[in-house]
């Protein structure tokens, strides 16, 4: 207790005269001087958009670089259709009833939708020899 006693008793921080009278005028002046509205112009709010849309070009662009010079065979220009060759190749290889077979199809309505009397009335309008359907079917 020898080592408190040493110590004086008064406090050296000491408060400024009319401090707590004068500071809520002193606050309300520099927050009338801070409220003041700023204008904001559009380049600094569009800035972190264009930055973003500007590294999204980058790197696609870096992407698209890198794959056309350091993959082989990725060229994409040398691709030629020689419509003769394709033509030829199609024509020997697809059956021409086949393809006359499935247009009627898809143009035909299904049989069990058309009335056996429209059918009967369809070929009596027509003048079809009756001679003639029977030997189609």
């Amino acid at each position: 207790m020898t080592e408190k006693s040493k110590i004086e008793n008064n406090n050296p921080f000491k408060i400024p005269g009319n401090y707590f009278e004068d500071m809520t005028d002193a606050v309300l002046k520099k927050a009338a001087v801070t409220s003041q509205v700023k204008k904001v112009g559009f380049l600094t709010v569009a800035r972190p958009y264009l930055m973003l849309a500007a590294a999204m070009i980058g790197f696609a662009l870096i992407s698209y670089l890198a794959i056309e010079f350091l993959i082989p065979g990725s060229e994409t220009d040398s691709f030629e259709i020689n419509y003769a060759e394709l033509t030829e190749y199609l024509s020997s290889e697809i059956d021409e009833t086949v393809i006359v077979e499935e247009i009627f199809k898809a143009d035909m309505p299904d049989e069990s939708d058309i009335p056996v009397q429209d059918i009967i009335d369809y070929l009596i309008d027509t003048d079809i020899d009756y001679a003639e359907i029977l030997e189609n079917f």
